[in-house]
Parts: structure tokens; C-alpha cells; sequence
């Protein structure tokens, strides 16, 4: 008799965990119908690879059962052809692909929120765009709305400096006063971010928000143990999902590429074909370069760069520029343009490049220089502070 009240007692934490994590996605907009459907997608963008489920509207009413171990991102999107599917967030327009002679293209209905387990219901009388998220996903998208709230004037601060960097005449952009004063004031803004995140983070630790926003608006603003000591702040709930599993592991490979670390060595084609290995540059400092020809901030650090491979170029240092572009053509033509003679490799595989994977590099431009026994001495060198940098390893 005890064993079998122990193997219930043994099976009632399994039944509750499966309870608390499913979901249940449920509402109505408007009065719609076939041939509508709304589609349940990733939120990183509307596209028809990114559709999760699917469901019929019957006068506006759907929904969606499933799993999930913390609350996360996602869209809804009403269109009446999948194909349609092809919108990035924060978009005005869907792109379709090509549109036959006299069609016309709409933008499809979508709203982007985080879903969280327990029973969530959307509701319009006209459209996604104006629904309204009630039941067990609002305490998670409150929080997500008070960050974003605490953000923004970061954000503002931000649009400032841009805009006092357009005000500015070209020929005084390029001196070295500018450069400093800009600088200063990207990290000024830079580590005000950090800490209203980190911030956000300790006061909530049991927040599926406060993973996202470690991984997604820290960047360049936080240091790597710094980035550890707010992941450890997290509760054990959020960091054993799924993505907080994957942003530790994430953490593991960006410490391959911490200062103090060797090098990750690797092989990639060069302009022509011809395959480049970092290992055969030991003994020199490399400075491995990571841009792309649609990327406006990399073009204009191009020039820097320029300037400093042309002064240092005697003296045992070489540039590798790893390109993320996904087309040759227009890579090559921005390497002619921008008149850089250094050695240029890419996978043409964009954000997938193999070389930028290895780095964990998931904003351009950025760099690494390395040392003539291979490690990593520093990284993120632009402006003024690239020229000081290789001022000191080099004269």
C-alpha cells in the first residue's frame, strides 16, 4: 500500500509542472473568416520559416494550445495567404515577393507580445494591430512595458548623439577632438543602458524579461563578468529553461573570445577563392575585422581602419577584414569604393558566417586584435581608440 501512495506523491509534481507549463492562446478579432487564418510565429521576423502553428478564424474566434517552460517572444498574424508572411518587426511594409501586373499588396495583421503558460486571450473588434493581451501572459508584457519605458530615454539620448554627429561638418568629424567627444558620449550612453538593465535585472530575477534583456540589450555595454554576475542574479527557474540554457551556453563560447583568450583559429575563402587560416599569421598582430558593404556605421569606420593599416602596416601588423555579407558582388565593389587592401574573407553566409559564429559576433562593426602568440589583447577598437591602442603594442 505505501509503495503505491508513493508512486502518486511521485507523479503529482510531474502532472503539476505539465499544468503550469501548457498554454492555451485563445481570442477573437472582429468577425473574420475564411479564407483568413492566423498564424502563430517567432517574433525575430514574419516570414513563412518562422510559422510555429495555424489556426482557422470562425468569425473572428481562434486558438492555440502547447508547452512552453517560461514565457517568450511571439506574433500573431492574420493574412489571408501565407506567402504574405514576410514582414520584419517594426516594418510598415510586407514584402511578397514579386506582385502580378495590377495586384495589390496589403501588409498583413500582426501584434507582437510574450506569451507566458496559463490561459491568454487577444481581443479586437477590428484588428490585431489594436488588441488588447489579457489573462496569464500581462504581468510578463507589464514588465517587458516597464523597461521599455525606463529605456527610452536611453534610446532619445542616443538619437541625440546621431544627431549631433549629422550637425557636425564632414571635415570636422574626422579629427581627432570629434572622434574623442563622440566616443565619450556612445560610452556615456553605453554604460547608462548597462546599468538601468542591470538595474531591471536584480529587481527581477524571477522575469523571463530580465533573460532577454541580458541577452538582447547588453551588447557591447557590459563586460563579460559582468554579463555572468547578472546571469547568476537570475532564479534557477529562468536560468534552466531552454534559453537560459542557451544564452549560458552562449556565455561559454564568449569566453573563447574574451581578452586573454587565444585566438579560435580558423579557415575561410579569401576574394579569389583561396582559403585563409589565422594561424598562419602568428607572430604578427591581426587585427580580425568584422563588417559588411550594406553596413553604414562599418563604412564609415572604414576610413580608420584605412588609416591605421597604412601607418602600421610596417610594423608587423596585418588587417583581416571577414565580410557578412550573403552576395560577392557587392562586397567586392565596397572593398574597390572604400579602397581596402588588406585580406578579405567571407562565407557570404551574412550573420551565419561561420568565421562570425566562432566569434559570437552578433553586431558589426566589431574587432579583435591579437597578439603575435595568438591571443586576444583587445576588442571593439574604433576611432582614436584604435590608433591608441596599436600606438602601444607597435611604437
Amino acid at each position: 500500500m505505501k509503495k503505491i501512495i508513493l508512486c502518486v506523491l511521485s507523479f503529482v509534481p510531474m502532472l503539476l509542472w505539465a499544468q503550469q507549463n501548457k498554454f492555451v492562446l485563445k481570442g477573437k478579432i472582429g468577425e473574420l473568416n475564411a479564407p483568413f487564418k492566423i498564424y502563430l510565429v517567432k517574433s525575430a521576423a514574419i516570414s513563412p520559416d518562422n510559422i510555429t502553428d495555424s489556426a482557422g478564424l470562425k468569425d473572428g474566434s481562434f486558438e492555440f494550445n502547447g508547452q512552453l517552460d517560461i514565457a517568450r517572444p511571439i506574433g500573431l498574424v492574420i493574412a489571408a495567404d501565407r506567402s504574405a508572411l514576410n514582414l520584419r518587426k517594426g516594418k510598415k511594409t510586407a514584402v511578397a515577393g514579386p506582385a502580378p501586373a495590377g495586384a495589390v499588396v496589403t501588409v498583413p495583421d500582426y501584434k507582437f507580445f510574450y506569451l507566458d503558460a496559463g490561459e491568454t486571450v487577444v481581443s479586437s473588434s477590428d484588428s490585431l494591430k489594436h488588441a488588447t493581451v489579457t489573462g496569464a501572459s500581462e504581468k510578463v508584457n507589464s514588465e517587458e512595458a516597464g523597461l521599455m519605458e525606463c529605456l527610452e530615454p536611453i534610446w532619445s539620448e542616443n538619437g541625440d548623439i546621431g544627431q549631433f554627429q549629422m550637425n557636425t561638418p564632414e571635415e570636422t568629424q574626422k579629427t581627432d577632438a570629434f572622434k574623442k567627444e563622440f566616443n565619450a558620449r556612445v560610452e556615456a550612453v553605453d554604460k547608462k543602458q548597462a546599468a538601468t538593465v542591470g538595474e531591471f535585472i536584480t529587481n527581477h530575477p524571477n522575469s523571463p524579461i530580465s533573460l532577454y534583456a541580458l541577452a538582447d540589450n547588453m551588447g557591447s555595454q557590459a563586460t563579460l563578468p559582468q554579463l555572468k554576475e547578472l546571469y547568476a542574479v537570475l532564479s534557477p527557474a529562468i536560468r534552466n529553461s531552454t534559453a537560459g540554457k542557451s544564452y549560458a551556453a552562449s556565455i561559454v563560447r564568449m569566453e573563447k573570445t574574451a581578452i586573454g583568450s587565444p585566438a579560435p583559429d580558423f579557415v575561410e575563402n579569401d576574394v579569389n577563392g583561396q582559403p585563409v587560416s589565422l594561424k598562419n599569421y602568428k607572430g604578427k598582430y591581426v587585427l580580425l575585422d568584422f563588417w559588411a558593404s550594406w553596413c553604414g556605421p562599418c563604412r564609415k569606420e572604414n576610413p580608420n581602419v584605412l588609416k591605421a593599416y597604412n601607418k602600421y602596416k610596417g610594423k608587423n601588423f596585418i588587417v583581416i577584414g571577414v565580410s557578412l555579407d550573403q552576395t560577392k558582388e557587392p562586397w567586392l565593389a565596397a572593398i574597390k569604393k572604400d579602397g581596402l587592401p588588406w585580406i578579405h574573407i567571407s562565407g557570404l553566409k551574412g550573420f551565419d558566417d561561420p568565421v562570425a559564429r566562432l566569434y559570437e559576433v552578433h553586431a558589426i562593426p566589431v574587432n579583435y586584435l591579437i597578439d603575435p602568440d595568438g591571443k586576444i589583447i583587445a576588442t571593439s577598437l574604433r576611432d582614436v581608440a584604435l590608433d591608441e591602442k596599436l600606438a602601444s603594442v607597435l611604437e
